[in-house]
């Protein structure tokens, strides 16, 4: 969200984007829901198109990736052409080896990462749902290919945040 925030100001004072200009209208840094399945379709994964309550997209992945419990797209800042942020989700069965320090290690700069883990619940040993998470901002249909390797990134992670978890 701060990136679309950054990144909107810049173009703004640009002068790229009319002042009318909303979340999700201009072509250049917006993606169709649409595009987004068929770059996971790419990867050999099946989705299924929902909406959330706000009526804005996300995907299901059918057929997820082994050791993942769920696995979602979840899409913000949305208009007439389509959305400015796309999150991709994986959630994992509870297990006591979800501790906060191994979410703080995996979190950590230093693990080059590019996605962020958490677990549900209260206090100092939430004993809920473990999972990741990876925000992209300002693609476009254009970047099909661009979408579906950072999908695939995703994926590898979801395969080391499980094996992490299984420690």
């Amino acid at each position: 969200m701060i990136k679309t925030l950054i990144a909107a100001g810049a173009m703004l004072a640009l002068g790229t984007v009319s002042a009318t200009a909303g979340p999700g209208d201009d072509p250049s840094t917006s993606v169709k829901a649409e595009t987004v399945a068929a770059a996971i379709a790419k990867l050999g994964f099946s989705t299924s198109m929902h909406k959330d309550a706000e009526g804005e997209p996300h995907l299901v992945i059918t057929d997820k990736p082994g050791n993942v419990a769920k696995m979602a797209v979840f899409f913000a800042d949305c208009g007439s052409w389509g959305c400015e942020d796309l999150t991709f989700y994986a959630g994992y069965a509870p297990t006591k080896n979800a501790t906060m320090e191994k979410m703080n290690e995996w979190n950590h700069i230093g693990a080059n990462l590019r996605s962020r883990a958490s677990v549900s619940g209260n206090g100092a040993s939430p004993s809920g749902e473990p999972g990741i998470s990876m925000t992209v901002s300002l693609m476009s249909d254009a970047d099909m290919d661009k979408i579906a390797w950072l999908a695939g990134l995703f994926v590898v992670e979801t395969q080391m945040f499980a094996a992490s978890l299984a420690k």
